[in-house]
C-alpha cells in the first residue's frame, strides 16, 4: 500500500511539473484536480480506531446536522402555541407530536453530533500533513 501511494505521489508531482511549464487555464484545472485527489488520498489514509475514514466521519456529521435541523424545525412548529383563533367557530390546531420526546431525541442527536465533531477536530489536529 505504501509503494502504491509513493508511486502515485511521484506521478502527481511529475504531472504537476509538466503542467506548470505549460501554464494557463490548463494549469489551473489540473492543479485543482491534483489538490482534490490529494485531499481524497489524505482523508482515506487517515483512519480512526473504529476503522472509519475521515471522509466517512464527515459524511456522518453532515447527516446528523441535517437530521437535527429538520427535527428542530418540527419542534419549533409543534411547540408554538400561537393559535390564531378569533372565535370558537374557527378551526382549532392540536399538536399531534409528543414535544417532550422530540426534545429528548433532538438533545440525543445533538450530543452525538458534538461528540463526532470533537472526534473530527482531534483527527485534524493530530494528523501530520508532511
Amino acid at each position: 500500500m505504501f509503494k502504491t501511494r509513493l508511486i502515485s505521489g511521484i506521478v502527481l508531482v511529475i504531472a504537476a511539473l509538466v503542467f506548470i511549464i505549460v501554464g494557463g487555464p490548463l494549469l489551473l484545472s489540473v492543479l485543482l484536480a491534483i489538490s482534490l485527489i490529494g485531499m481524497r488520498e489524505l482523508y482515506s489514509a487517515v483512519r480512526l480506531s473504529g476503522k472509519k475514514t475521515l471522509t466517512q466521519l464527515m459524511a456522518e456529521r453532515d447527516v446528523l446536522t441535517k437530521r437535527v435541523s429538520v427535527l428542530q424545525e418540527v419542534f419549533k412548529h409543534a411547540s408554538s402555541s400561537s393559535s390564531e383563533r378569533y372565535s370558537r367557530s374557527e378551526i382549532k390546531y392540536v399538536t399531534t407530536v409528543d414535544v417532550k420526546a422530540l426534545r429528548k431525541q433532538i438533545d440525543k442527536l445533538s450530543a452525538q453530533l458534538r461528540q463526532l465533531d470533537i472526534e473530527i477536530q482531534s483527527i485534524n489536529f493530530s494528523t501530520e500533513l508532511i
